[in-house]
């Protein structure tokens, strides 16, 4: 099993004052991690679920979040039998302080704290992604330079989506390693039948003390958190494959279809099958 980590980012090693990484890979195994570097992920192709805070959500090329320090987060794609391209991300990782230096930077700041519950960007234009995507071919000066003109443009931009409901800014290590360690346990059971009675023995509670300790740390129950997770991994196979509904229904864990049906209108407002139709028509 995975171990839950605290994520130490090397900036000191890139010899820059930021961290910049093009990552490729034929799926994003489940990683949920948390580090006190503000983060800015552009996904550029591929399709899974991003997890950032309490928000549960499908993710697709074009997908642009700003995430705080120390914000929880996770994008997995781990079926190996879909039929992937690679799956790429831009990634940049950085300090707030090495920019409390220059007064002109002060601007940054109201967006570095609306960015501790994560902000999903709506309609990034096609000139921002592009600078994104030919970041790495710059000198270092350059990329500092580029680095703040991004900074720049997403402080004004109002076009967004807060993501989580919460912050982890305060007790992060204490709070956040159980939830980190129990989150993990889940995500890598998603498709498998998972009762109230394995994770709360797996987390050394009693059901009725799990129930409580899980609603009050994450904000929503475990049944909510798990028929979410499943729901967006039904998502997934829905636009992915030809699969039949009831076939994807049992692939998420779920053993009755006209259950699966209604905890996925419940959470999408529409039928799988409108939802897999909506999509093809778009």
């Amino acid at each position: 099993m995975i171990k839950p980590q605290l994520e130490t980012v090397q900036i000191s090693d890139t010899q820059t004052s930021f961290k910049f990484f093009k990552r490729e890979e034929l799926v994003f195994e489940p990683y949920w991690h948390y580090h006190p570097e503000i983060e800015l992920t552009f996904i550029s192709q591929g399709r899974g679920t991003r997890m950032v805070g309490d928000s549960i959500e499908s993710f697709q090329a074009g997908d642009l979040v700003l995430m705080g320090e120390n914000l929880p987060h996770n994008y997995s794609t781990t079926d190996l039998n879909l039929p992937y391209t690679t799956c790429t991300a831009y990634v940049f990782q950085f300090n707030q302080a090495i920019f409390e230096a220059f007064p002109e930077c002060k601007p940054f700041q109201a967006l570095f704290s609306k960015a501790s519950y994560g902000l999903k960007y709506l309609a990034p234009p096609a000139e921002l992604l592009e600078q994104i995507k030919s970041f790495e071919q710059l000198s270092s000066l350059q990329q500092l330079v580029r680095l703040l003109n991004i900074l720049d443009y997403l402080k004004d931009d109002t076009h967004y989506r807060q993501l989580s409901g919460i912050t982890y800014q305060k007790n992060v290590h204490k709070h956040q390693n159980r939830v980190a360690k129990i989150t993990q346990y889940i995500l890598e059971r998603v498709e498998s039948p998972l009762s109230l009675g394995e994770i709360s023995q797996f987390a050394g509670m009693t059901p009725n003390a799990f129930c409580s300790w899980f609603k009050k740390s994450l904000g929503f129950t475990f049944i909510t958190y798990l028929n979410t997770l499943r729901v967006e991994k039904a998502c997934h196979y829905l636009l992915e494959t030809d699969w039949d509904i009831s076939e994807i229904a049992f692939k998420v864990g779920y053993e009755n279809i006209t259950h699966f049906n209604r905890v996925f209108k419940n959470i999408k407002n529409t039928t799988p099958k409108v939802y897999r139709k909506n999509f093809y028509n778009n």
